[in-house]
């Protein structure tokens, strides 16, 4: 593969994998206030109001657990692009239910679609990188993923909070699809990942599929593998530790200290670039430092 192809190839997974992180950025700081809007609209108890916050920011990811292995399952069978397609897809379909919805049952089911179909993205992404990349470049490259990540979390925020505080005065109804000022974030998140899913469809080309043996095989190495499991638990703490923060921060920073959805976007966002500096600084010296260490091991 010639450079100037697997570069295009490399700027079209980090574009996919920046984009869907900038949807989820742009919920963060608005699905307190949206939330918030939909359960007075429901009639329901204010009391209740955080708990469906924290259930709404929890229940993707939850998904996303579910369904991951799967998507990795069928990548290797069918080829990383149409897999990275359907999550597009699903992004696109779930910001639209986002930003229309009239009820707090809409908001769980986009919430759950999407934490369903966007679980394929980035670890498929992920996949496509390592399969194209050599393995002395692979840490860096899985580096610039983070970033891409992180980048997402970096605007997505910012962006979902400027466009929720604009006075656009829009109040149209479409049977049980509702669209007003704070369906604006959703809608430009899902014009964005259209256009991205149209790149990417023209552009990115599909890996070679990994034979059933070789699948097979990697898999009972992985499983039996003690370092793998503590890395799964790692990351599950991780993860665990960003969903609590994510949570609490935006309730605290409406509840407590006031904010609107353009100061908690604010926050988000310096969180965001503090991962998108250090994490290439950490894949930089780890690469030096990790192989030292497998060898005491």
């Amino acid at each position: 593969m010639e450079r100037k192809e697997k570069l295009n190839r490399i700027f079209l997974i980090l574009l996919s994998l920046f984009v869907v992180m900038l949807g989820y950025g742009i919920l963060l700081p608005t699905l307190p206030y949206y939330t918030e809007r939909l359960a007075l609209k429901d009639n329901l108890d204010t009391d209740l109001v955080n708990f469906h916050i924290g259930l709404l920011t929890s229940i993707y990811p939850f998904f996303q657990l579910l369904f991951v292995v799967v998507w990795g399952k069928l990548s290797d069978r069918y080829g990383r692009k149409p897999i990275i397609l359907i999550g597009l897809i699903g992004f696109v379909i779930m910001q639209l239910l986002t930003g229309l919805a009239t009820s707090l049952a809409m908001l769980y089911i986009a919430r759950i679609f999407g934490g369903i179909f966007t679980s394929s993205v980035i670890p498929v992404s992920n996949a496509y990188l390592s399969d194209i990349t050599s393995e002395k470049r692979r840490t860096k490259i899985m580096a610039w993923s983070g970033v891409a990540i992180s980048s997402g979390v970096i605007f997505g925020p910012v962006i979902g909070g400027f466009l929720s505080q604009t006075d656009l005065h829009l109040q149209y109804s479409f049977g049980l699809l509702h669209l007003d000022r704070f369906s604006t974030p959703f809608l430009f998140a899902a014009l964005l990942g259209l256009i991205v899913l149209f790149i990417v469809m023209k552009w990115l080309k599909n890996t070679t599929r990994v034979h059933k043996f070789t699948t097979q095989k990697v898999r009972l190495r992985l499983t039996f593998s003690k370092y793998f499991a503590i890395l799964l638990v790692l990351s599950f703490v991780i993860q665990f530790v960003v969903t609590l923060f994510e949570t609490v921060f935006s309730i605290y920073g409406k509840d407590e200290l006031g904010f609107n959805s353009n100061q908690v976007g604010i926050g988000f966002m310096l969180c965001g670039s503090v991962m998108a500096i250090l994490q290439p600084v950490f894949a930089t010296y780890g690469g030096k430092f990790y192989p030292q260490k497998t060898k005491l091991l």
